[in-house]
């Protein structure tokens, strides 16, 4: 879920930079953009290239090889003694 908040918060800040170029407060006599304009849109840019970045490398996070510790904290052999196990004594054993 806060991932896809993340990925609109991107394109929240690609889309307020475009609004900022298309506005014609933001063109100065000579047709370029003011310099606090061409600031904005700059920061806007690499705000959301920088957190997309961060947004996609959170997602690709996994376990180190080797390490034989699940996502739930236990290891392969206590979550199978678990699945085997028929009663809650025989769970608890498992740890």
């Amino acid at each position: 879920m806060l991932q896809i908040i993340g990925w609109l918060g991107c394109l929240y800040l690609v889309v307020k930079a475009l609004e900022i170029m298309s506005n014609s407060d933001s063109v100065n006599s000579n047709g370029k953009l003011k310099a606090s304009a061409l600031a904005a849109c700059l920061l806007a840019w690499v705000g959301a290239v920088v957190f997309s970045l961060w947004i996609a490398e959170q997602g690709r996070v996994s376990l180190p090889a080797g390490d034989s510790t699940l996502s739930n904290g236990m290891t392969q052999q206590e979550e199978d003694c678990v699945l085997a196990a028929q009663t809650d004594t025989e769970i608890l054993a498992c740890r």
